[in-house]
């Protein structure tokens, strides 16, 4: 095991042609395969493992450098940041996070898409992943455990009420957007 190394653990970026709304976390740890392919059920654990382990990167100043723009941003006691800007970064790509001591944050490369999306539905909907999309036992802990260590996600079964008012509203023209604090999502 190497050093708790400092990542960029989520990253999301929405422009609506005027404003942008930038956000994600900071964390350390050791871990340094996020993509739960191919795992082994010993792999899964330990992987489960380290990500409990994290510390967050709280209340510190970064820059998110994007190929157009620099942004000065502060986590907060989570390592969670956000900025809104007045301006937008539709398409601009984040090229590397900076932390206060010059060090270079990891990027995790396909675990979350680094360029800034452009929405221009007049309706969003956000929804969370765990219990609310896929079921997850997020609440009860054994059976999370069992879920998360047993389950892969592609053989995870849909909440299908919202599977289908999702769809409804999609249909309709509004953009949909889905978030997810779990391990495996």
């Amino acid at each position: 095991m190497g050093h708790k190394a400092p990542i960029l653990l989520s990253f999301y970026g929405l422009s609506n042609r005027n404003t942008t709304l930038v956000f994600g976390q900071l964390t350390y740890t050791r871990l340094t395969d996020f993509s739960f392919k191919d795992y082994s059920r010993r792999r899964t654990f330990r992987t489960l493992f380290l990500l409990y382990q994290t510390k967050p990167y709280t209340n510190q100043e970064i820059v998110l450098v994007f190929d157009t723009v620099k942004l000065q941003v502060k986590t907060d006691v989570y390592g969670a940041f956000y900025v809104i800007t007045d301006f937008s970064l539709s398409s601009a790509i984040l090229q590397k996070v900076i932390m206060v001591s010059g060090e270079e944050v990891k990027i995790i490369q396909g675990l979350y898409p680094r360029h800034i999306q452009e929405v221009t539905a007049d309706v969003i909907v956000v929804s969370d992943m765990d219990d609310t999309l896929l079921h997850s036992f997020i609440f009860r802990k054994l059976m999370k455990f069992k879920t998360l260590m047993f389950t892969t996600v592609e053989k995870r079964k849909a909440v299908v009420a919202m599977q289908d008012l999702l769809l409804r509203f999609t249909s309709k023209g509004a953009a949909s957007f889905y978030l997810s604090n779990s391990e495996q999502n």
